[in-house]
């Protein structure tokens, strides 16, 4: 059982993990709209522009249904949509009087809905919009459809009775696997899986059997460190015995290695530039110190009046010297410090004494080595206007410049991009990662502003953040190189970087690249609803296409047919042949299968030797009859199995919808097999036809 408290926690997180980036992207996106509603109110354009904005960024994330705005009153006035409904008006909406009610600025969960354009159950994510003067202006709504998470849900195996649900804090049911609608919206604070949650909040496991079906189940549950959301997993005590439910658990586990492996480095980047911040803060603090004059201070402090004389020398510098007072006060600077270092000086000196004040750095050779002195001087410029001379103030910064070099050589080494981006958006810092990235212009990134380095075409994707986080909000997300499976994918961390009296000045920037995590995911995604051995769509992705295509078929008042196939004595040829044998023929009856239909048309394999096709838009059913002619004739030449030529056939189950009237995936699929069963008992190589 020891495992199945293990997959079911991982399982747990990985769901806790999809919920949290799913909320995470439709939040960004309302910051930016929130952000552009608040400074835009009021101009002309406004409306049109953050129609067109919604609508795109809605575009660019799949998981939504929708991005809505509305103002005090619950009215619409901006949608992805592109269109108002007439008179629409959600003031009665939980979401809406919450925000309404509470000048809480972070994003809201409100409880599943059904949408009022198209029926379908919704989670909604909002943010409070205010007025200049802080009141109430309105609301950015993202929604999220429950059948997003439900086709998440239903790629993890969880045996014939396990389960998964997804809660708010109290107790109200978002989603489940399986889905029972009348469940949806329910609070279920009062059972007890929710009340050991309650007596052990954040994670946990339990054992328990089931006080709405007897069954025991191991329960594992996991709560979002950003939101209010609660995930639970179930596996049932019989079906953790499986092997194959071993085989789940150690990929769960790989992929919560992956997950901390990549949250500690990540903890390690943001650690460092934590302390390079510190560093910063000490430093500016010292500078300021500094500007004291005082004979206690370990720095170089004098004045040299119009003549360029010294007025002043304090202590330290004294000593550097190794000079008596009366050889340095009133005397030309020149002759103190010597020919060769008043030469190395002079632009800065006229530069001082015409007013400007200048900052510089030079090497000076001591008995210690090389030295690295900063020098500030300081005009000093009466109530006339007038010039009277300069201060002078040096430091040794020998010490600070040694440190900076190591801090930049580690941040250089780093797999990682480390950078800092001020209140104007242009690069101040970064390390040489940056040369490392397919960027719009190459090389070292400082002095570019963010367009110039990622380019005008990625500079919108990323302007939300960019503008979330110099309002100073702390920015996590993934921004892709390229459009393409090829494109280096970036994790992103934007920190903010602020004075002492609050105030955002910049922020930092760590990005990580995760491209090979997703392409592991790519291809876990792949194997979900693909078929290893013919590279044909399974019976998941089968069901999903069926299932569009009666939409389809209803909408256009067009027919569709199913066409059920199996291979002749398939039992037969697998003995004679061996399993690898056998697998050469589903695959090279597969590739005839392709051959003989549409591209547009959906060839699937269902299991063992079963295969499903999919047609759309027949203009008659002998359309069907012909494909399936097509079929057998393509059957005729003999296969080719390591090296020997064999005769396989194969018989057809045809199920055909009338026109608009396409049935269900149960009973197409119900149909054609009865009418394969019957090609069966007509002899084998043939086809028989049904109504659905």
């Amino acid at each position: 059982m020891h495992e199945g408290e293990v997959a079911a926690t991982n399982l747990a997180h990985a769901v806790e993990q999809q919920v949290d980036d799913a909320v995470t992207s439709a939040d960004m996106i309302l910051v930016g709209i929130v952000h552009r509603a608040r400074h835009d109110a009021g101009k002309a354009d406004a409306l049109e522009d953050l129609n067109s904005i919604l609508a795109t960024q809605a575009a660019a994330l799949p998981q939504l249904a929708g991005l809505f705005v509305y103002d005090e009153n619950g009215r619409w006035i901006a949608n992805s949509l592109r269109t108002l409904p007439r008179n629409a008006n959600n003031a009665d909406r939980e979401y809406f009087q919450y925000h309404r009610d509470h000048a809480t600025p972070g994003p809201f969960i409100g409880p599943p809905v059904r949408s009022r354009l198209t029926g379908d159950w919704i989670l909604t994510v909002s943010r409070r919009i205010d007025h200049p003067d802080g009141s109430f202006a309105g609301v950015a709504l993202a929604t999220i459809p429950l059948s997003y998470f439900q086709k998440y849900y239903a790629r993890f195996n969880l045996g014939e009775r396990g389960l998964i649900a997804l809660l708010r804090d109290d107790g109200t049911l978002l989603a489940r696997l399986p889905f029972v609608e009348s469940g949806i919206g329910k609070n279920l604070s009062s059972m007890a899986i929710f009340q050991d949650y309650l007596n052990h909040p954040g994670s946990g496991s339990t054992h328990r059997r089931s006080e709405l079906d007897g069954v025991a189940r191991i329960y594992a549950y996991q709560h979002s460190e950003r939101y209010p959301i609660l995930v639970t997993a179930a596996l049932a005590h019989d079906d953790v015995l499986l092997n194959w439910k071993r085989d789940a658990a150690s990929n769960a586990a790989a992929l919560l290695l992956l997950t901390t492996v990549v949250a500690l480095t990540g903890w390690r980047f943001i650690r460092q530039l934590r302390l390079r911040q510190r560093s910063e803060r000490a430093l500016a603090e010292s500078e300021q110190k500094i500007r004291s004059i005082t004979d206690n201070l370990p720095v170089l402090i004098s004045y040299v009046d119009r003549n360029r004389r010294f007025g002043f020398v304090n202590a330290t510098m004294q000593q550097i010297l190794r000079k008596p007072m009366s050889a340095i006060l009133g005397q030309p600077m020149a002759d103190v410090i010597g020919e060769e270092r008043y030469r190395d000086r002079i632009d800065n000196i006229d530069a001082a004494l015409a007013g400007n004040r200048v900052e510089f750095e030079l090497e000076a050779a001591t008995p210690d080595g090389t030295r690295h002195v900063h020098t500030v001087y300081l005009p000093d410029v009466g109530q006339d206007g007038e010039v009277h001379g300069f201060h002078a103030l040096s430091a040794d910064i020998t010490e600070l410049r040694a440190a900076e070099a190591r801090i930049r050589a580690i941040a250089d080494n780093l797999p990682a991009l480390i950078a800092y981006v001020d209140s104007d958006q242009c690069f101040r810092f970064s390390n040489n990662y940056a040369r490392e990235l397919p960027l719009a212009r190459s090389g070292s990134l400082t002095g570019m502003t963010v367009a110039e380095a990622f380019g005008e075409a990625a500079y919108p994707a990323l302007l939300p953040h960019l503008q979330a986080a110099l309002e100073g909000d702390r920015m996590s997300f993934e921004h892709a190189l390229g459009v393409d499976d090829a494109a280096r994918v970036l994790h992103c961390e934007f920190v903010p970087d602020r004075d002492r009296h609050g105030r955002v000045l910049g922020f930092h920037w760590l990005a990580t690249d995760i491209s090979a995590q997703k392409r592991v995911e790519r291809q876990l995604q792949r194997l979900a609803r693909f078929d290893a051995l013919t590279g044909l769509p399974n019976r998941s992705l089968l069901q999903d296409r069926l299932a569009e295509a009666i939409l389809r078929a209803r909408r256009g008042n067009t027919r569709l047919a199913l066409l059920f196939l199996d291979v002749d004595r398939f039992k037969t040829i697998n003995d004679s042949l061996g399993h690898h044998g056998g697998d050469e023929v589903l695959v090279q009856f597969a590739q005839r299968l392709k051959a003989s239909v549409r591209i547009s048309d959906t060839v699937a394999r269902l299991a063992g030797d079963e295969f499903v096709i999919l047609l759309e838009g027949l203009p008659s059913a002998d359309e069907a009859t012909l494909v399936a002619d097509k079929i057998l004739g393509a059957m005729q030449s003999p296969f080719s199995i390591a090296g020997a030529l064999r005769a396989v056939s194969t018989s057809i189950g045809i199920a055909v919808s009338g026109p608009g009237e396409p049935g269900t995936p149960e009973s197409l699929l119900k149909t054609a097999d009865e009418a394969l069963y019957a090609a069966k008992r007509a002899g084998r190589n043939a086809w028989e036809m049904l109504a659905a």
